[in-house]
């Protein structure tokens, strides 16, 4: 069995959604873990065999560059020194925003979501290496995260299950 995690946080020691997810899968080994996850973050922890992440400006950019640059992050990029909630001061400034929280904000990120390429050859190549057999989705407050799991859920005809 292995099992990818789709969530907005990187599995993590320091950050609350990401210590959950962590403990939830204390018991697995790396090889049974990959995890697809959408905040801007470095992995910290060694406990899955490979992430791969695709951030929000990554997709908005992607409306005019056409392509949407995700990127993974192989067991050796993993490292405690990437203990930061933002991989640079400007990501902080944005995802910090207060007005992130109203609901035209909310609505407008997940219709970019919904709109573009992120399902590309990219990541079904990185699917396809990484042979899940189920996911797991530590959905937040943004539909567009269910859209992900639907979409990778149909592609591979993998099971989808759900933490709230």
């Amino acid at each position: 069995m292995k099992v990818i995690i789709i969530s907005h946080n990187v599995l993590s020691s320091y950050q609350n959604m990401g210590k959950s997810m962590s403990a939830l899968f204390s018991a697995f080994s790396n090889d049974e873990m990959c995890q697809l996850y959408i905040y801007p973050t470095l992995p910290e922890l060694d406990i899955c065999s490979s992430y791969y992440r695709i951030t929000d400006k990554d997709v908005l950019k992607s409306y005019y560059k056409f392509h949407v640059d995700g990127r993974e992050f192989s067991r050796s990029e993993v490292s405690e020194e990437n203990r930061s909630m933002f991989e640079n001061k400007k990501d902080e400034e944005v995802y910090r925003n207060r007005k992130n929280h109203s609901a035209f904000r909310i609505l407008a990120r997940d219709l970019m979501w919904r709109y573009s390429h992120w399902f590309n050859r990219d990541l079904k190549e990185w699917l396809i290496r990484e042979k899940p057999t189920c996911i797991f989705i530590a959905p937040g407050q943004s539909k567009f995260i269910y859209n992900i799991a639907l979409k990778i859920s149909k592609k591979f005809n993998l099971p989808i299950i759900t933490y709230i």
